[in-house]
């Protein structure tokens, strides 16, 4: 009973990670899909780090809740500031060089990429902490609150995709992730 809402958080974290691309191949071009397609594959390379990380953590942090409070609370915050280390060690430096690399790496065909990847690698920075904060929120009994703030993104990313796609493409798209995030 308790991990049905992580199933119906998982559901919609399925939804919006790939409703971009959807909305994009309906809203936009063929070629807009493509130049999404590419940013975001390489934005989301780095989104097992995180789930490394908290998963080493998290058999831990679970021991320690119950016996040492001070303790457990110490290592959650250490936890949460290696992870937001890594995120800016990785997400500050790809969105700076994005739109000078990307044409290297994929050709001139996808420079448009690379303001793309720059947006949307951002929201790498809200992934990050946010795996670190559902090993918290899952120690202190907060499933519920998980399943509404990940569906309730869900549904912003679907809202801003619509105002945002038509008007701005892969670009829009990227920027109603990383809002939604």
């Amino acid at each position: 009973r308790r991990s049905i809402p992580y199933v119906v958080a998982g559901l919609a974290i399925g939804v919006y990670m790939r409703i971009d691309q959807v909305m994009l191949g309906i809203l936009s071009t063929s070629e807009e899909t493509g130049i999404y397609a590419a940013a975001v594959r390489l934005s989301e390379s780095a989104n097992f780090i995180p789930v490394a990380v908290a998963s080493s953590f998290a058999p831990g942090l679970a021991r320690l809740k119950a016996v040492d409070p001070e303790g457990y609370e110490g290592q959650t915050l250490r936890m949460l500031r290696v992870l937001s280390s890594l995120a800016l060690i990785i997400t500050i430096p790809v969105a700076l060089l994005a739109p000078f690399v990307i044409p290297v790496l994929l050709g001139s065909a996808y420079a448009e990429s690379g303001f793309v990847l720059s947006v949307h690698v951002l929201s790498n920075l809200f992934v990050f902490f946010g795996v670190g904060e559902s090993v918290w929120g899952t120690n202190a009994g907060l499933q519920q609150v998980t399943m509404v703030k990940t569906v309730a993104g869900a549904a912003v990313n679907i809202l801003l995709n619509f105002l945002l796609i038509p008007r701005f493409g892969a670009l829009g798209a990227a920027a109603a992730t990383l809002v939604a995030y």
